[in-house]
């Protein structure tokens, strides 16, 4: 028998408020916690701080939560250091893992955050690839301006409290009139690219549909390995590897659903922004992915308000020249041997891409 566990670490006054108001509402929707009711021994994992806690605990979304499922609380006071949000995130979800080591069945653990929600029906079809054999399922969220999508969320919680799910198609169209300027900065199309951290790579069409390739990729899903691995930094990276799954025991989600961040505006990245350099995507690859990032990056995934107008050309002759173009480099990763021979094999991967 299969166990699932999801796990949110959640901690400040914004973050709490955020997740109980508008988050957890959208993930208790019939298609997701709310149609989970037949699964007796799964659980909810809350790493949080006391204070928060006092706050979360008196909410009407936690209230309903207890009826859907099995919650428990992990307080990390004195645990876990905030200073550094991304590490602090990793060491929750590090502490929800041990807490359910002494499950004997097959353990699932769906890695939450606070400031996201899904489509109706996501947790629904984890169940089943997890039926399929899936171990790990990998999902590119779309980055989404705070204040206009929240502000749009509460006002369908109070007009449909007891259902206010988003079908994909909806929250695609939600998405992509309300994308985060870090999204669109990610747009092949832009002359304000992020060279400096291309993990993703969008090609977007009037807010219609978003075609997309990905380095970096969120585990969503993750089986529990038999031996204890810890996250280590960031949950997208060399846990991955620590797993020792397969890549054919990883699934790339291509479309089928969609989560949805909420992030602020006005974020300040230290970076550039300008046109977008194969060489400079190139190079970040060469540099920071791995076998599963690579693995990642050859799968199209395709946003569409309404699959059946999507006319992919002329973009898709330029994502795929674009994508061929930077998969050719797919296999020299494993030569590199410090930053000297980087330095040599870049100049050298300037002078192919010059003739390709």
């Amino acid at each position: 028998m299969s166990v699932f566990c999801y796990v949110v670490p959640v901690w400040g006054e914004s973050y709490s408020s955020l997740f109980t108001d508008v988050c957890l509402p959208m993930l208790m929707t019939p298609g997701n916690l709310g149609g989970l009711l037949h699964r007796q021994n799964d659980r909810f994992v809350i790493a949080t701080r006391m204070s928060d806690w006092d706050e979360m605990r008196q909410t009407k979304s936690y209230l309903r939560l207890q009826s859907l499922i099995d919650v428990r609380v992990i307080f990390v006071d004195g645990l876990v250091n905030m200073d550094t949000p991304h590490g602090a995130m990793s060491k929750c979800y590090d502490l929800a893992m041990r807490d359910s080591w002494d499950i004997d069945d097959d353990v699932y653990y769906v890695f939450l955050t606070p400031d996201s929600f899904w489509s109706d029906g996501t947790f629904k079809r984890l169940e089943e690839l997890a039926q399929e054999g899936k171990k790990i399922v990998l999902t590119a969220g779309l980055r989404t301006n705070r204040n206009a999508v929240t502000e749009i969320i509460r006002n369908r919680i109070a007009t449909s409290p007891n259902n206010p799910a988003f079908n994909l198609s909806e929250l695609i169209a939600l998405a992509l009139n309300n994308l985060h300027e870090l999204s669109l900065a990610h747009n092949w199309f832009s002359t304000s690219f992020l060279n400096v951290w291309p993990s993703h790579i969008y090609w977007i069409y009037k807010k219609r549909f978003l075609m997309a390739h990905c380095f970096h990729l969120h585990p969503l899903l993750v089986k529990a390995p038999k031996h204890r691995t810890r996250i280590g930094n960031t949950v997208d990276g060399d846990f991955l590897d620590n797993l020792g799954y397969s890549l054919h025991d990883q699934y790339v989600v291509q479309g089928e659903f969609l989560g949805v961040e909420l992030s602020p505006e006005g974020r300040d990245w230290d970076s550039v922004l300008e046109a977008p350099s194969l060489f400079k995507v190139i190079r970040f690859a060469l540099v920071y992915a791995g076998a599963t990032h690579w693995h990642n990056f050859s799968h199209r995934i395709l946003y569409a308000v309404d699959p059946h107008e999507v006319i992919l050309e002329p973009f898709s002759a330029l994502e795929e020249t674009v994508v061929k173009k930077i998969m050719r480099f797919r296999k020299l990763r494993p030569l590199f041997g410090g930053m000297g021979k980087v330095r040599k094999l870049l100049g050298k991967v300037k002078k192919l891409l010059k003739n390709l």
